[in-house]
């Protein structure tokens, strides 16, 4: 039974906490609240967490002009990445996450991290169709440099009820021809017209997987 509290509710959570204070007998915060924006990552794997180092492609990755492997050398969430090796033959080159078939009238905006090994090169994150490959909406180009995760790809294809329902693919490749390898982490794709932070299911208590970690959806 509920509470005439719990009843009017929009919905009430309980969170259960184990927790060892940092001084005992000491007050100090064990939750805080914060006001980030709901969402969901459609992105399965979307720190490459579910496959050992060495893996080639990442589960549920389809390599396109390059080589994929997991990589244990660089990561900004968990401890492994994606190498992106393009063949150096066309331009376009790298792998792709299917999100399945998918409603024009539903909006996707896709993210993800990037990072180079020097300064040369190039990649993005892109939207295509699955049954044509025709590029529906490209992120932002990508300078690849080593140093940091601070570089994120974004791009948002809006809703548009005269588009039908089809498969659609979450690419990440070069933009120009190269054979500057890349590493790319925290992937992610949520039905909004924007980007929000990056989430999976790892990140604290607010946070949670729809089912085995690292291989389904995180909300």
């Amino acid at each position: 039974y509920y509470s005439v509290k719990e009843s009017v509710h929009l919905w009430t959570v309980y969170r259960p906490l184990d927790v060892t204070l940092a001084v005992a007998g000491t007050a100090e915060n064990l939750y805080v609240l914060t006001s980030d924006t709901a969402t969901t990552n459609w992105i399965t794997n979307p720190s490459f967490e579910a496959d050992v180092a060495g893996t080639s492609p990442p589960t549920s990755w389809v390599a396109s002009g390059a080589t994929l492997t997991v990589s244990a050398a660089q990561a900004r969430d968990g401890t492994r990445s994606m190498l992106v090796n393009p063949d150096n033959l066309a331009v376009r080159e790298g792998g792709y996450f299917s999100l399945g078939l998918y409603p024009g009238n539903r909006p996707i905006s896709v993210s993800a991290y990037i990072r180079g090994f020097a300064a040369a090169g190039d990649a993005r994150i892109e939207i295509r169709r699955g049954d044509t490959g025709a590029l529906l909406v490209a992120g932002n180009t990508i300078t690849l440099q080593a140093g940091n995760w601070n570089d994120r790809s974004i791009a948002t294809l809006r809703e548009d009820p005269t588009r039908p329902i089809v498969e659609l693919r979450v690419f990440i490749n070069t933009v120009t021809q190269h054979t500057n390898d890349f590493y790319v982490d925290s992937v992610q794709a949520e039905t909004y017209n924007f980007i929000s932070d990056y989430e999976d299911g790892s990140l604290g208590i607010e946070r949670r997987w729809e089912g085995t970690a690292h291989s389904i959806i995180s909300l």
